[in-house]
């Protein structure tokens, strides 16, 4: 600063002095400015405290004194943005969104939550940024400028649940600064995209006729590949001879196949039918998914015990009246041997009726007795468990 003073000698003498500083917003006050007190030269102080984004423009006041009487004058000091301010991020802590797993690919991801980052720096391009996403899962998401985050892929739960990122800002001034905001994790919400699936695509078992009540026919297994609410599974099926329960456990079940009632070869030798798995989805959690099923194909065989009385039945020549005093052994040729029962112990071979010597114990009334006739062979037995027998009268009626 120079000053003049119309007195000469030693009130000539000028002594200056800053009285103030104030910027020309909130009249903010800043000391980071000195003023030489004999040269008036005014400088900033090794740590000055100017800033562009408190006042854009300061006001210095110096007071310019020779003992007696003092002069003022300000001094108006126009101040320049640099890039001094680091983008600041809404977060340095984490954030969670959800998204459910195949929504369509450039859904938003958080449009009720935009990612929201500042810079503080008074003029542009100091306070614009540019927002990028690094992490292990950056290639799979977008960020615009806006914060707006959008998947770039399709996602799906059972390759990946979440997904951990995190937002670089970088401003445009010179030189750039940036910033790393804190964790975003992405989770996927699992849908009940997946079927259930049997192990095998049919089952046959073949059990015994005898088989009892309640006994293990078969066990089936199905698994479904769904990661979390929807992975576990139900089974049912339609024929009443049997009954099935469940026991499941997240992503795979087994069902045990068990009699129901009791079997009759005779009455029903096979059964074919299918047995049904479901998938269980989870309420209240899911309210949009619906239950997935698939089918397999049962095939039971009921084999065969001997649990049958066979029933020998004669030709009509064999309706011929013996006299009573016969001693011979008259042979009978046999129409038909029938058992029901498929497991033939012994085969059936060339069986004669042979007369008793004893008396029948049913006498008729009317002529001769009634002699019991005995199956015999000269071969083995009609049958290992059961065998028949006919009574001849001696007046040739069978009965």
């Amino acid at each position: 600063l120079i000053v003049s003073d119309a007195d000469g000698g030693l009130d000539d003498f000028t002594v200056f002095t800053l009285t103030s500083a104030f910027g020309n917003q909130n009249n903010e006050r800043f000391s980071g400015f000195s003023v030489d007190s004999f040269t008036g030269i005014v400088a900033l102080s090794s740590t000055p405290d100017l800033d562009y984004e408190l006042s854009t423009v300061v006001t210095v006041t110096v007071e310019a004194s020779d003992g007696m009487n003092s002069a003022f004058t300000t001094i108006v000091i126009t101040l320049e943005d640099v890039n001094d301010n680091t983008p600041v991020q809404r977060s340095t802590a984490l954030t969670v969104y959800g998204i459910d797993e195949n929504t369509p690919v450039n859904t938003t991801v958080n449009p009720l939550q935009l990612w929201t980052v500042m810079d503080l720096d008074g003029t542009s391009p100091n306070n614009l940024f540019d927002l990028s996403l690094v992490g292990t899962f950056s290639e799979r998401f977008s960020i615009n400028n806006a914060g707006e985050i959008r998947q770039l892929q399709m996602l799906d739960t059972e390759d990946q649940v979440f997904y951990t990122l995190r937002v670089l800002a970088v401003d445009r001034g010179t030189p750039s600064l940036n910033s790393t905001g804190g964790t975003i994790l992405i989770y996927a919400n699992d849908i009940n995209d997946n079927t259930p699936q049997f192990a095998a695509p049919s089952y046959a078992v073949s059990i015994l006729e005898n088989t009892t009540v309640s006994a293990l026919i078969l066990e089936v297994q199905a698994n479904d590949s769904d990661k979390t609410f929807h992975n576990q599974v139900n089974f049912t099926q339609p024929e009443a001879t049997f009954t099935i329960t469940t026991v499941t456990t997240p992503g795979t079940g087994v069902g045990s196949l068990r009699l129901q009632s009791a079997l009759d070869r005779e009455t029903q030798s096979s059964f074919e039918f299918q047995i049904t798995v479901t998938d269980i989805v989870n309420r209240p959690l899911d309210t949009v998914s619906t239950p997935r099923h698939s089918t397999t194909n049962v095939s039971i065989t009921v084999l065969d015990i001997d649990d049958n009385r066979p029933v020998v039945r004669l030709t009509a020549s064999s309706n011929v009246p013996y006299p009573e005093s016969t001693t011979a052994n008259p042979v009978a040729q046999l129409s038909t041997i029938e058992d029901v029962d498929l497991i033939s112990q012994y085969p059936i071979t060339a069986l004669r009726m042979q007369l008793s010597s004893e008396l029948g114990e049913n006498y008729p009334p009317a002529g001769g007795y009634c002699p019991q006739q005995l199956i015999s062979g000269a071969g083995p037995a009609v049958d290992f468990l059961y065998s028949d027998s006919l009574h001849l009268c001696g007046i040739g009626q069978s009965r």
